[in-house]
């Protein structure tokens, strides 16, 4: 449990920080996002993924991506190893050799001139970008059997494998215009109150506050009571079997943790949330909470994204809106009075519909993808 002070300490608890500084690759691909709109990069596997919000320059986003296409790359492996024998093979010179190959034996010239002769040198070269297999001349088809480089003889031997890459499209929205702005917002729709507990469940919380955090054996009575209680409600994000709160205990707001694995029910309670069940449209669960969502909290918040081909008409009747989403739109409604409940409609491109209920003691996200598939994220009081 990790005591939070403001709500810039909560939004930064909330969100995965991305700094230009420390990790430009990514940084740049999400600036091309926001500048083009979408972006869409080759890979062997996601070259981002991350579970919540993201944190670029002070800003909150939410980043969508998606797997497009895939094919087959052929790769192409150089093995290079320090040889005493006098080379009887074709040999090029290092400084004979393109750009492209100079630059992969940059490394091995530099430990060359360092090694005492005793050790062989020995690397792998890879080559798995199109253009530079085309620039080189020690793949895909060589003449060369050795590379010579100042006094030393590399012997060489090149092989081809076949890799499935895939098409990721990329697509960013912004949640709230600062950290702080997000962790107002998810104070007012995500705290919960601790309270009314056991000695043995005081004793576990002040030590997870004191410590940073407590440890028990499997089955400790207090750990599961404490774990039921959170359960209680929808986690912010849930992600390995880890559900994550904002709790307020003894007036105190803390960022809470939950690791459920060594805890069967606890488990199993938690992978209800991570499959993202919810009540069926239109049918209010059996026991609803006794309290209300406040007047100025998040009713609805709907996102169309801006990949999806067409406009999605969008009526709420809480405030007879009658309108169309264009791709990439976002529509936040708030509550005007506590406990206002609202009855959603959304009407695809091809007749499809879908309704939603937004009842009095919930928040409620709504992403519809590129696909037309809708996402859907409520808060309850």
């Amino acid at each position: 449990m990790t005591a939070v002070e403001s709500d810039a300490e909560i939004g930064k608890l909330a969100t995965e920080s991305v700094d230009p500084d420390c990790d430009p690759e990514t940084a740049a691909l999400l600036d091309e996002t926001l500048e083009d709109g979408q972006v869409e990069v080759e890979r062997e596997r996601p070259p981002f993924d991350p579970d919540r919000p993201i944190r670029l320059r002070n800003t909150v986003y939410e980043v969508d991506w998606e797997k497009r296409d895939e094919r087959t790359r052929t790769d192409y492996i150089v093995t290079a190893e320090q040889t005493d024998e006098d080379p009887t093979g074709s040999q090029i010179d290092y400084d004979d050799l393109p750009d492209v190959d100079r630059a992969q034996l940059t490394d091995v010239r530099k430990n060359l001139a360092q090694n005492d002769d005793e050790q062989r040198i020995g690397t792998r070269l890879e080559y798995t970008d199109d253009s530079e297999i085309e620039a080189s001349v020690l793949v895909p088809d060589t003449e060369y059997e050795f590379v010579s480089i100042d006094d030393h003889v590399l012997a060489i031997e090149s092989d081809k494998s076949e890799t499935t890459v895939y098409t990721f499209q990329y697509d960013l929205f912004e949640r709230a215009p600062t950290p702080a702005a997000y962790g107002a917002e998810l104070r007012v729709q995500h705290r919960i109150v601790l309270e009314s507990l056991s000695d043995g469940e005081r004793d576990l919380v002040e030590e997870a506050i004191s410590d940073g955090r407590t440890v028990v054996g499997t089955g400790d009575d207090a750990f599961i009571a404490v774990g039921e209680r959170l359960l209680e409600h929808e986690p912010i994000y849930v992600s390995d079997r880890v559900g994550e709160w904002l709790v307020e205990y003894e007036s105190e707001l803390y960022w809470t943790e939950l690791d459920t694995l060594r805890t069967t029910e606890l488990v199993e309670a938690l992978e209800t949330y991570d499959e993202g069940t919810e009540t069926p449209t239109g049918t209010p669960p059996e026991e609803t909470p006794s309290s209300v969502m406040p007047e100025g909290s998040l009713l609805v918040e709907v996102y169309l994204s801006s990949r999806f081909d067409g406009e999605v008409g969008f009526t709420a009747d809480c405030r007879d809106i009658d309108t169309s989403l264009e791709p990439g739109e976002t529509r936040i409604i708030e509550r005007e009075t506590d406990g206002e409940k609202c009855h959603l409609r959304f009407v695809f491109p091809d007749g499809r519909t879908h309704e939603i209920d937004v009842y009095d003691y919930l928040s409620l996200e709504v992403i519809i993808r590129a696909d037309g598939t809708i996402d859907r994220e409520g808060v309850a009081v």
